[in-house]
């Protein structure tokens, strides 16, 4: 018996249940029959074998680029909007 993170089996479009486990170094959608399962864990019946890798989670990260000018005043701007020190004589 194989018991994987509940989180880890998902259901595709066709009704079917898979997880993703990983295969050359990419991941790759794997059909499975469960079992039992509860919040924490989902027992695989079938569709897993010894060694395989599954991925139970994953990460998006994601990248902000801001663009930043130079005023005439020589203060930085950008983004939403810069500032501009006034200096008194």
């Amino acid at each position: 018996v194989l018991l994987v993170s509940s989180s880890a089996v998902k259901i595709n479009s066709d009704g079917a249940n898979y997880v993703q486990i990983m295969k050359n170094g990419k991941p790759i959608d794997q059909i499975v029959e469960i079992g039992l399962a509860s919040d924490s864990q989902t027992e695989i019946i079938s569709g897993l074998g010894e060694g395989d890798i599954v991925i139970t989670s994953t990460t998006q990260t994601t990248s902000t680029t801001t663009q930043q000018t130079k005023s005439v005043f020589g203060s930085f701007g950008g983004g939403q909007g810069g500032n501009v020190r006034i200096q008194g004589r």
